[in-house]
């Protein structure tokens, strides 16, 4: 059997304990189609049935391939080939860190297994969130392998710990008071938190990226990287001078860049969920949910910090480090002439990958600028896929033909030295997230008497920062007072 098959076989394996699961939890009961288990019944099933016939097939394949190369007659005999790499973490394998560990020969070489076995569970993962796309997760974990692993193979342990079907088990059990099998003790100990649940890699927000832009587009806008400390430090410069040399022969001018090593300090938020015991108890597995619940109150959160944050135990938020403003024309009004002269503000170099930001009531007031449409101030999305031009930002149309992003939480009407409106390339906005989002179990949360009132809940708490790294690259639009 090839390791492919095994592989297969051993996902197939899993998908049916799953189902085992989802039946003994409902045992007598009805399962409702439309429910989260449900939904997750169907998949899975469908899952199993397209696992079995591709491994049925595969196999079909091989025993086929055998009967011709049996008699020897079609390779010369006595020769043998080595087709599998030693040392490379396989089928169940890449989950056990322990027979890893057993295998290395020395720490480079235990990180060396790390990063296989990353990359095996990398191929396997289906993020939880309904809004993941799976390919886009494969390919941004890809990235973050490569950028985190280190020597030592550190966000591949983070993975390979967090996401084994004995963790996500445990998990969901501890999160919800249950007992824990020996497994399952052994896979959360392999965690090594102390006093909370660090969340499946699949569910962690910090890890796999699920906002929608809707309520923070900031985070699609800006440059996001991730970190495995409370600090992450970067390198900037002001970039290298090209020159023609006068007379060949000569001696080329020093235009060295100068590098600079900006760090972003990563600052602890937490969040809360409760629901009664009932809830509890018919709500079965309750992970995709809590995939959504951490996302949204991220989100809530980071469009207020992300925007007006003051760096002091908070991110800088844009309004912060985005200091180079211009006023309107007009005291406590906007006008059209104010849009032409923010884009105008930011230097040429800067417009290549430029966006706007505001209130969606500021882009109404754009609207109603240009009721003849001469001025073309938008560009709707009816030009959307026309000539490679395509609709960027969660605004269905570009403001002067640039992706142009809507912020709740930005000003909606025209108070004085308010800033209504941000332009320029949002990718000198760093935003930095610690690695690894931690959930504890909060059992019998009392009531204003001290009395239990028979609900429970989990205590998220997770760690980021964000900084503007170049005040030349933005320009916002300030209310003239």
């Amino acid at each position: 059997m090839s390791d492919k098959v095994k592989e297969l076989r051993s996902q197939l394996e899993e998908a049916r304990g799953r189902v085992r699961e989802i039946d003994a939890e409902h045992a007598g009961k009805y399962l409702d189609p439309t429910s989260t288990e449900g939904e997750e019944w169907n998949r899975l099933n469908e899952q199993v049935d397209e696992l079995e016939k591709t491994i049925s097939q595969c196999e079909a394949r091989e025993a086929r391939v055998g009967e011709l190369f049996e008699s020897g007659r079609n390779t010369e005999k006595g020769a043998s080939f080595q087709i599998a790499r030693p040392g490379v973490a396989r089928g169940e394998d890449v989950w056990d860190l322990g027979e890893i560990r057993r295998k290395a020969s020395s720490p480079q070489e235990e990180g060396r297994l790390l990063r296989d076995a990353g990359q095996r569970v990398i191929e396997r993962t289906t993020p939880s969130h309904e809004k993941a796309d799976k390919d886009e997760a494969r390919a941004h974990l890809e990235r973050l392998q490569i950028s985190l692993d280190g020597e030592r193979g550190e966000f591949s342990r983070h993975l390979i710990a967090t996401g084994s079907p004995a963790y996500r088990r445990a998990f969901v059990k501890g999160i919800s008071g249950r007992s824990l099998s020996q497994e399952e003790q052994r896979a959360l100990d392999l965690t090594g938190e102390t006093g909370g649940f660090l969340l499946p890699y699949t569910l962690d927000p910090t890890v796999i990226p699920t906002s929608s832009g809707v309520t923070n587009p900031i985070r699609a806008m800006a440059e996001v990287k991730q970190t495995t400390t409370d600090k992450w430090k970067g390198v900037t410069s002001g970039g290298m001078t090209a020159a023609y040399r006068e007379a060949e022969g000569d001696e080329t001018t020093d235009d060295s860049p100068k590098f600079a090593q900006p760090e972003i300090d990563c600052h602890a938020a937490d969040a809360f969920a409760q629901w009664t015991y009932e809830y509890g108890q018919d709500f079965g597995s309750i992970a995709p949910e809590l995939a959504k619940m951490v996302q949204k109150a991220k989100d809530t959160l980071e469009a207020t910090k992300f925007h007006s944050g003051t760096g002091e135990k908070e991110p800088f938020g844009l309004a912060t480090g985005a200091t180079e403003l211009i006023e309107t024309i007009t005291k406590e009004a906007f006008a059209v002439g104010d849009v032409y002269a923010l884009e105008q503000a930011v230097p040429d170099e800067f417009r290549g990958e430029a966006q706007f930001l505001g209130h969606r009531a500021q882009y109404n007031r754009v609207r109603q600028f240009d009721t003849a449409g001469g001025a073309s101030l938008f560009v709707d999305n009816l030009r959307g896929g026309i000539d490679g031009n395509t609709v960027q930002g969660n605004v269905a149309q570009r403001l002067l033909d640039y992706p142009t992003n809507a912020l709740s939480t930005m000003e909606s009407g025209l108070t004085k030295l308010k800033t209504i409106l941000f332009f320029g390339d949002f990718s000198y906005y760093v935003i930095a997230d610690r690695i690894g989002t931690i959930a504890k179990p909060v059992d019998n949360i009392p009531g204003e008497n001290g009395r239990p009132t028979g609900q429970e809940g989990l205590y998220f708490w997770w760690r980021n920062g964000a900084k503007v790294m170049s005040k030349t690259a933005l320009r916002g639009l300030k209310v003239k007072e």
